[in-house]
């Protein structure tokens, strides 16, 4: 099992989290490879990572961050780091891996993705279903092929398809979504649910220890969908989730978002976060603690 990432934050909760999905990664996956794609020196977390195997650090330079898309929905830094990805899967020949952010917290083994990971050649979860327009989460997706299905130079051709912008919200996401829609490719997978990619808000932590781990999926208050509804406002990107309500434990707990919906600004992910803490100044492999 391959699974990639990408870490490029230099801020102290951000330290923290690289370091706890790093322990989450391999204590529920030891055997996978990790490649962690950054630009900015990461060497306390190289220091944490060392403790544990099959760990590798990809480190791009000041002229492969350098954008190229610049106009319409547009995510900088961010986008160049994440289009990254496809760039250095060509470059290395990695042509099967598990996409994952940083962000995103593996509580769970992944080999049942990885065993169906050749069925398709991306795979990937719904954000947002119809009435809404349907849209995956590109922090969480597989992909496997042999043939460049995606590559970075065809994203790039679709935007420039695109009269040179991104058409969708946001960045790398948009640009991938755009470009599966043009040849209308059906990412999902009956084996794959929402469990695999949940937003961390509004979840319930019920046990997060060295032998135990179980979160549930948010659901979205009731007062709150009323207030909305008698203010007539247009529901935020992220209350339009499609999966509030099932209150199923997670395989992936994503904190996708900006300020306000990470680990750390979480009310709900507060126990969660003192354990990320703890395990950050560990220095030992997670079989350890």
């Amino acid at each position: 099992m391959h699974i990639i990432t990408t870490m490029n934050f230099r801020g102290k909760n951000e330290t923290i989290m690289c370091k706890a999905w790093i322990h989450f990664a391999k204590r529920f996956n030891p055997d996978a490879t990790i490649t962690i794609i950054h630009h900015f020196p990461l060497l306390e977390i190289k220091r944490f990572a060392a403790h544990f195997k099959k760990i590798q650090f990809i480190q791009l330079t000041k002229n492969e961050m350098k954008p190229e898309m610049v106009h319409g929905h547009t995510d900088h830094p961010c986008q160049e780091i994440k289009l990254a990805v496809w760039k250095q899967a060509k470059k290395h020949n990695i042509q099967k891996f598990l996409y994952i952010d940083c962000d995103a917290f593996i509580f769970h083994s992944l080999q049942s993705w990885w065993d169906h990971i050749d069925d398709k050649p991306f795979i990937a979860i719904n954000e947002q279903v119809a009435p809404y327009d349907p849209i995956f989460n590109a922090g969480v997706f597989s992909y496997s092929s042999s043939d460049d299905f995606i590559t970075y130079e065809k994203l790039l051709g679709q935007y420039k398809a695109d009269n040179n912008r991104i058409k969708l919200h946001l960045g790398d996401q948009g640009l991938i979504n755009t470009y599966l829609r043009e040849m209308n490719y059906d990412y999902t997978h009956p084996a794959i649910d929402f469990t695999y990619n949940c937003i961390a808000k509004w979840s319930k932590t019920l046990t997060i220890s060295d032998s135990s781990v179980k979160i549930l999926s948010g659901t979205f208050p009731f007062l709150k969908k009323v207030l909305i509804y008698i203010k007539g406002r247009e529901l935020d990107w992220w209350e339009k989730w499609a999966w509030w309500g099932q209150n199923k434990q997670v395989k992936i707990l994503h904190a996708f978002g900006r300020k306000g919906f990470k680990f750390w600004d979480l009310p709900e992910c507060q126990l969660l976060w003192e354990y990320c803490k703890k395990i950050s100044q560990s220095t030992r492999p997670y079989t350890s603690l």
